[in-house]
């Protein structure tokens, strides 16, 4: 047992990044009576010198898959890093059969990559690369979670020079190793050969993050990627271990969403919850929605028409509510469009609040064919994870425009979604309201829906999808939404 400075080494530890010079002493801080873990570099080293520099600009860097530096100090010629108690076993460990170990399911690995991949991208973000991440380097928490536990911000790179190209194929390489119990193997062109044992849903993630063209750009986009892959496992997979990775990254802390939808967000929960706890009816998905009427416009809102497509889908149109005046059609004048500043994806109850943005520049590229979808579900009611998602419409121009037709075209039938309208633009708060229009998409149409209104002031537009709609042909539930276009009357 030693004492150095305010702290007590109590035992040296083996060095999980294996001969990095650093040594990891068990210890105690006897200021504050509690566990910590001190590391140990020659300070006058080429390493303790970029240790020291690394340290003085990452001291602030909080992330929960990375350790927290606590205290430095110098003793002699040695630079000390004290950091929080590591934990006691690695995912290395788990893997181990002379201990008992075995690969991961399917749903656990994915979480603990998720983990690993989305503190490296904080490390990256600050200005800072690992060097390559393995199982022996990752530790589970007591109290839940993953904690990469070499490498900065508390040790020097285990591999020099590192780089985020190396980092994001080393989280590739560990899911592999977690699914498997065994790292990729190379053929002799440096390519990975991917273990049967790798579900088929992952196996392109993990050769993509292995190739040297076209790899991963970055380590969020990875992370995407593993999100569609859990949205796209058989309904028949182990859905207890599904639910748990969702749980999983609900827990790790969010550096992906974006802050406009986080006001988004808390304009919607400002409502009371109006919106998100509104569920849809058996009468409403079993027939028609309703729409605003004439009698309410004055209260609620503008008046609004489905007008019918070649298909016929006037059947599917809003209809208006017993004994009140039904809504007609507008006066033919010129219709000009709208433009549109911006589309973002909406999954304000989701794990990370996104729904397949990559898929947004799909959508609007004039190909029927394609468009932003949500993710699979294994219910046309999401499955039971949430009330929705949907599209955040950001209309471009200075002034509010003054709406006369929203038109929504997608690939499936038998979906229902709600419109609701906002005069603010890009706000910290915005306060959407009642829906505008409510529809279900007929089973038997197009899949597109016109919506007509007499006058509807609107900076902001938001597509919320209630119910998904039909059984799609190979299982599962999702709506794609190939073309969203919105017109005014031009004003001579």
């Amino acid at each position: 047992m030693t004492a150095v400075h305010r702290y007590r080494l109590d035992e040296q530890l083996t060095d999980p990044a294996g001969g990095s010079g650093t040594q990891n002493w068990r210890g105690v801080d006897l200021t504050l009576d509690r566990p910590v873990t001190v590391r140990l570099t020659d300070s006058g080293s080429e390493a303790g010198q970029r240790l020291r520099l690394q340290t003085q600009s990452l001291a602030s860097l909080e992330h929960a898959g990375l350790l927290h530096i606590l205290d430095s100090y110098t003793d002699g010629r040695k630079l000390a890093i004290v950091t929080e108690r590591l934990p006691q076993r690695t995912l290395a460990d788990e893997l181990d059969p002379a201990q008992g170990g075995a690969p991961l399911p399917t749903a656990a690995a994915l979480t603990a990559t998720v983990a690993v991949a989305e503190a490296l991208h904080a490390l990256h973000d600050a200005g800072f690369s690992h060097g390559g991440v393995t199982a022996s380097q990752v530790g589970r928490r007591a109290e839940g979670g993953f904690v990469v536990t070499t490498g900065p911000p508390t040790a020097d790179a285990v591999l020099i020079p590192a780089t985020r190209r190396g980092d994001v194929r080393s989280v590739a390489a560990l899911a592999h190793e977690l699914l498997t119990g065994e790292p990729p193997a190379e053929r002799d062109d440096g390519s990975w050969k991917i273990d049967g044992g790798v579900p088929p849903q992952v196996q392109p993630l993990l050769l993509r993050a292995g190739a040297d063209v076209d790899p991963w750009p970055d380590a969020a986009s990875l992370v995407r990627a593993i999100h569609d892959v859990v949205a796209e496992l058989p309904s028949d997979a182990d859905a207890r271990s599904t639910r748990r990775v969702r749980d999983g990254w609900r827990a790790e802390r969010r550096w992906l969403i974006p802050v406009a939808v986080v006001a988004a967000i808390a304009g919607l929960l400002a409502l009371g919850g109006r919106l998100l706890t509104r569920p849809v009816t058996a009468t409403e998905t079993a027939t028609v929605t309703t729409a605003v009427t004439a009698a309410e416009s004055t209260a609620r809102g503008p008046v609004v028409t489905a007008l019918p497509d070649d298909a016929g889908r006037s059947a599917g149109g809003p209809v208006a509510d017993s004994g009140a005046p039904a809504a007609t059609s507008l006066p033919e004048r010129i219709l000009v469009p709208v433009e549109i500043d911006r589309i973002t994806d909406f999954d304000p109850q989701g794990d990370d609040v996104f729904e397949h943005p990559e898929r947004l520049a799909d959508l609007n590229n004039g190909n029927p064919a394609s468009g932003w979808h949500t993710a699979r579900y294994a219910t046309s009611s999401f499955g039971d994870l949430k009330t929705g998602v949907g599209l955040l419409v950001e209309l471009g121009g200075t002034a509010v425009p003054d709406l006369a037709r929203v038109v929504v075209e997608s690939l499936n039938t038998g979906w229902t979604f709600q419109l609701l309208a906002s005069v603010e633009r890009r706000a910290t708060l915005i306060e959407w309201g009642e829906p505008v229009a409510e529809m279900l998409v007929p089973p038997a149409g197009s899949g597109t829906v016109t919506l007509e209104f007499d006058s509807l002031r609107a900076a902001t537009l938001l597509l919320w999808i209630t119910d998904l709609g039909d059984e799609l042909p190979d299982g599962g539930h999702r709506v794609t939404v190939t073309e969203f276009k919105v017109s005014r009357y031009h004003q001579p």
